[in-house]
Parts: C-alpha cells; structure tokens; sequence
C-alpha cells in the first residue's frame, strides 16, 4: 500500500508502520555510562556515547553480539 505522509499512527499505509533496523556497536560500559567511548553507527562512522545510549534507549529490540574487547572476537 502507498504511505499517506499525513497519516498518524502504526497501521498499514501510515509513516508509522516503517520500522528502521540500525546497527550500532557500543561497548557495555559506555551504554551504562561507565564510560564515553565512541559507538560504531555500521556503514556509517563514529557517533558519540550520548547519541548511542539515546538510541538503545529508544530501541523498541535489541540483538546483542558479546565481542572480546581486545580483539574483537565473536565469544557467543
């Protein structure tokens, strides 16, 4: 169905019903405000600790990757 511009709302047709999917790599410690280290906004660049606890606040979903913090391995 066209989107309506106008329309309010999460139901089909309206801007509400777009979701978008964002990765963002952050470190745990900067998301509990341990820390002010960068995140990684994927395909994109750096974005500052705030800008990456406002989004990870405002996430409705999380999928979470667990990396070794020096060498970036995958553990899980």
């Amino acid at each position: 169905p066209a989107l309506d511009p106008t329309g309010t709302g999460d139901g089909d047709g309206t801007l509400g019903a777009i979701r978008a999917h964002v990765q963002v790599a952050v470190s745990a410690l900067t998301l509990i405000g341990q820390d002010d280290g960068p995140a990684d906004l994927a395909g994109r660049s750096p974005i500052d600790a705030k800008t990456a606890r406002e989004l990870a606040g405002n996430a409705t979903s999380w999928d979470r990757l667990l990396t070794h913090p020096v060498t970036g391995t995958v553990l899980e």
